[in-house]
């Protein structure tokens, strides 16, 4: 199989792919070291200021939650930035001036609790093997490129008028390649599998400690996004309703309805091309999934 002239061209879109895919990683990873270094103190050229208000609604939401749950207070910093956001290392857990501005304060208790939870759970520690083998798996898809690219100058030169050693290499370049790919493929999806249902049992604890619909409201506030392409049916069956005979509302109908039509082909094949990248890149699920898990 591999003397034929034809597995030339598959080695090297398989190298290509590798390449492709080990330079979406790297820009991955660019994007959220700079999404961490956004959220920090000195973030925003002119960062706003955190009020009074901003100290007290933080503290007090982080005192009520810890009180239900019984533990002393961990460390709470807030981040002059307006960005949306909010983590939590073991010991720390950081708050933006946006969010707080952007919940009210049973939403914002609910996000302290989804935070405080992840220290609970030790979230960190449970996620470093997951890490370790992603890591590792990144580092076998950057081996494989490199035999690969190794495999071709062998191919160019050196075994190029041997028919025999020129098949085997083809062997090991391609059973090599392929393998470290798959490794790194799988241990990536396991990772973010992993950080997805850690999600999910936090938010299951957040809303023990408050309540489902503050969650929800939080979540629906923070995670969903509005659909930009969507098209109310109920507008559509409306212009149908009112249609009665008239040839002008009539075409109007038919041009909206196409439209709504290929508008709902277009967003269900967006979200069906993005379904492997988002397998291997989101670390949290969809706000609606979440809020559906909440029950």
């Amino acid at each position: 199989m591999f003397a034929a002239e034809w597995t030339n061209s598959l080695l090297l879109a398989l190298w290509v792919a590798s390449f492709v895919y080990v330079l979406w990683l790297m820009c991955l990873g660019g994007q959220q070291s700079d999404s961490v270094r956004r959220i920090g103190m000195t973030a925003e050229k002119d960062p706003p200021f955190v009020s009074v208000r901003d100290i007290v609604r933080a503290f007090r939401a982080l005192r009520t939650v810890c009180d239900r749950a019984q533990i002393p207070c961990p460390k709470m910093q807030i981040a002059r930035n307006m960005i949306i956001n909010a983590y939590a290392n073991p010991s720390l857990i950081m708050l933006t001036v946006g969010i707080i501005r952007h919940l009210t304060d049973d939403e914002l208790e609910a996000l302290i609790a989804h935070e405080l939870a992840h220290i609970l759970h030790e979230d960190s520690s449970r996620l470093n093997p997951s890490r370790c083998l992603e890591g590792w798996g990144f580092a076998l898809s950057i081996l494989g490129m490199i035999f690969m690219g190794v495999g071709f100058v062998c191919m160019l030169s050196a075994y190029r008028d041997d028919a025999v050693m020129l098949a085997a290499t083809k062997v090991a370049m391609f059973w090599s390649m392929a393998v470290l790919i798959v490794v790194s493929v799988v241990a990536r999806l396991w990772a973010r599998h992993r950080s997805r249902c850690i999600e999910y049992e936090a938010d299951a604890t957040a809303a023990f400690l408050t309540s489902s619909g503050a969650v929800t409201r939080m979540l629906t506030k923070v995670c969903v996004y509005k659909r930009r392409w969507s098209v109310s049916t109920g507008l559509i069956k409306s212009m149908w309703q009112d249609v009665d005979g008239n040839l002008l509302f009539m075409i109007l109908a038919c041009l909206i309805s196409a439209l709504a039509l290929i508008v709902g082909i277009l967003e269900r094949t967006y979200v069906a091309l993005m379904y492997i990248p988002y397998r291997l890149h989101v670390t949290h699920p969809p706000g609606e999934r979440r809020i559906q898990a909440l029950g």
